[in-house]
Order: structure tokens, then C-alpha cells, then sequence
């Protein structure tokens, strides 16, 4: 008896499940169970360690909330070009939108330009709070063509739909992203 499982597009597994007893139906399925079993489980790591993941490994946005660091490893960027519009040079916005724990930090940048506040309009939600950069400092020291942002940033977040405007200071802030 052959299986075929198909895991993702290209990629097939299949487990012959040969020598089956025939002494009892009890251990022809006891057989064909741990058989399932191990066809399954092998199904199940090798889709567990797919390579198609949309961060390359090593990505990192790190970020101290009020003191409270938080790793961002899930990121996740996009490419829109703008044309050129009058004296105004066609450009490449880059947005970059990281998840972890359920919260949302993201932040802008456009693409080639680096120095002192190349990277703008940060915001963070975490909960049903959302705040945005009011005070924020970055340098942006590598992005262009290798396809990398490295950087750091610090500064000041406030929430505006808070009663007293509720903000959140951001110290010990870099990135450092492969795309």
C-alpha cells in the first residue's frame, strides 16, 4: 500500500507500508496505525522546517518600551516606487511592519537614503493602545541596493486617544534587516 501526501507545490512524501501482517485484523491495524504515524510525523517536521519563511533568519528589531525590551523577529516589509511629480524625483518607499506577542511596531524609510531621521512616522499598538513618534531621533547607516537597513532610534511615543495623552519612551532602539 503506497500514501502520497502532498506537502507544499514540487514536494510529494510518500511511505510504502509494506510487510503487513496478515495474522490478525488487531495487528494488520495496529501496523497500518504506527505506520500513519510515522508517515504523518515525518510529513509534519518536514513542513515545520520549510524554508519559505518571508523573514530571513537573523532579522531583528529590538526596542526598549519604558524599559521593557521586546524582540521583533516577525518582519515584514513592502516596496511601493512613486514616480517623479514635478521637481520631485521618483522614490521608493520602504514600510516595515513588525510583529511580536500580538503587538505592532512599524516605521518608514525611503530607499537609499541614509543619516540623522532617514527613518520617519514610527508607531507602535500594542493592546487596543496605538502610539505614534512625536519625538523620535534615528539613523539609518546602511540601505540601498545590498537590500539591508541597519539602524538605530530612540525618542518619545504618545497615545492621543488617551484622556492625558499617555506616551512611552523609547530608548536602545536598532534593526538590522536582510530583505
Amino acid at each position: 500500500m503506497i500514501i502520497w501526501a502532498r506537502l507544499r507545490p514540487g514536494f510529494w512524501l510518500h511511505t510504502v507500508l509494506a510487510a503487513i501482517p496478515r495474522a490478525s485484523d488487531a495487528n494488520l491495524t495496529n501496523t497500518i496505525m504506527k505506520n500513519l504515524f510515522i508517515a504523518f510525523f515525518a510529513a509534519f517536521a518536514l513542513v515545520a522546517c520549510s524554508d519559505d519563511d518571508n523573514s530571513p533568519s537573523g532579522n531583528l528589531i529590538s526596542v526598549e518600551f519604558d524599559g521593557q525590551e521586546v524582540n521583533f523577529r516577525n518582519i515584514q516589509l513592502e516596496q511601493v516606487s512613486y514616480p517623479a511629480q514635478g521637481e520631485n524625483p521618483a522614490y521608493t518607499e520602504i514600510t516595515v511592519v513588525a510583529t511580536a506577542n500580538g503587538n505592532v511596531f512599524s516605521f518608514f524609510v525611503i530607499k537609499g537614503e541614509t543619516g540623522q531621521d532617514a527613518v520617519y512616522d514610527f508607531s507602535y499598538a500594542t493592546g487596543n493602545a496605538l502610539y505614534n513618534g512625536v519625538d523620535m531621533q534615528s539613523n539609518l547607516v546602511s540601505n540601498g541596493d545590498e537590500q539591508h537597513l541597519v539602524g538605530t532610534f530612540s525618542g518619545t511615543m504618545t497615545n492621543f486617544a488617551e484622556t492625558a495623552s499617555a506616551t512611552i519612551q523609547i530608548t536602545d532602539g536598532s534593526f538590522d534587516i536582510k530583505y
